[in-house]
């Protein structure tokens, strides 16, 4: 999706083991409400957050190119999405605008439980499977320590949970959406959108999590818009 619109560029990055399609039906949520282009990022499998990271960031500084580099690129990410993210705004990849607004959905901002547990529990299997990958998404891990946070105050963590003491999940401390705790999917001081009672796998599938994420998009940018003019 590549024609511009009004409401500016956005940036889509999926999650761990997923695809560009697990975004699809949000990108045309978004190009219904006025954005675009919408730069839905793929990657495979590995070798490290960091390698993917920096391939990203290649795919992206080269749609850039004919973008107006004045103006402000949004981005939503899903889980580990919203990871490479922060990696992908610290390297300047996705450069820092104060019109630029950031959705993550679903993301472990400091680190997953769940991960910590299956590289505990499931040592010789998890490194199979995931390679270095899940042990970087370990709460304290060395990727998770150095990696900077998107600006606070354009940032939007859209989360889902069952609104109990202990959630869906029985090695998750906590409340939280079966993968992800509520208490990493949300950043102090930032703008936290609750959507309930949606699994962690379907977040950036369902109708009411997408137009959360449309909406918390939309007020971000009109939030920025207010102070640049009030």
């Amino acid at each position: 999706m590549g024609a511009d619109a009004s409401g500016g560029a956005v940036v889509l990055v999926h999650g761990l083991f997923l695809s560009p399609k697990w975004m699809w039906p949000l990108a045309r949520d978004l190009k219904r409400a006025g954005f675009g282009p919408i730069w839905n990022l793929g990657y495979g499998r590995g070798p490290d957050l960091s390698t993917i990271c920096a391939r990203l960031g290649e795919e992206l500084r080269h749609k850039r190119a004919a973008h107006d580099p004045a103006a402000p690129i949004h981005a939503v990410g899903l889980s580990m999405g919203g990871l490479i993210l922060r990696r992908l705004h610290a390297d300047g990849a996705l450069p820092a605008h104060p019109a630029a607004h950031y959705v993550t959905l679903g993301t472990p901002h400091a680190g997953a439980a769940r991960a910590a547990w299956g590289v505990r529990r499931f040592p010789r299997l998890t490194r199979v499977v995931y390679g270095p990958t899940l042990q970087e998404l370990v709460p304290g891990s060395p990727f998770l320590t150095d990696l900077p946070q998107l600006p606070i105050d354009q940032l939007s963590c859209v989360y889902s949970g069952a609104g109990t003491p202990q959630g869906r999940s029985r090695v998750v401390p906590g409340d939280d959406d079966g993968v992800v705790e509520v208490a990493s999917a949300c950043v102090e001081g930032a703008t936290s959108v609750l959507v309930p009672a949606v699994h962690h796998y379907w977040i950036s599938l369902r109708r009411a999590s997408r137009a959360a994420t449309v909406q918390a998009l939309q007020a971000g940018v009109a939030r920025a818009a207010s102070a640049r003019h009030g």
